[in-house]
């Protein structure tokens, strides 16, 4: 509903380019990141350092304990842990409202 309204408002906005965006965003960040989850409550946020290198924050926005499986693309592996535990076999254990940081690399 509110697409078609927009749709009859601007005429641009039924442009490929200009509603491809709006469409599915997160389809397309999620395809260009290094760590993914699925859990509705963990929140991830990668920061490059390099083409190879990358600092990663995980964070638990749930007011309850969290158990969560997360997966590295290929060829990428934790090379430190900056802050918090380190996963067991691909899950991450965080405490409510809490977070851990990853430096990752290739």
């Amino acid at each position: 509903m509110l697409l078609s309204s927009i749709s009859r408002a601007d005429p641009l906005f039924d442009r490929p380019l200009v509603r491809r965006p709006l469409v599915r965003p997160a389809e397309v960040i999620e395809k260009k990141r290094i760590v993914r989850k699925d859990h509705p409550h963990l929140g991830i946020t990668e920061h490059p350092l390099s083409n190879f290198r990358r600092v990663v924050v995980l964070i638990n926005y749930s007011p309850e304990h969290m158990s969560a499986p997360v997966k590295l693309a290929a060829g990428w592996r934790i090379s430190e842990i900056l802050c918090g535990a380190k996963p067991e076999n691909d899950i991450v254990l965080l405490p409510p409202n809490d977070a851990t940081v990853w430096m990752i690399a290739k």
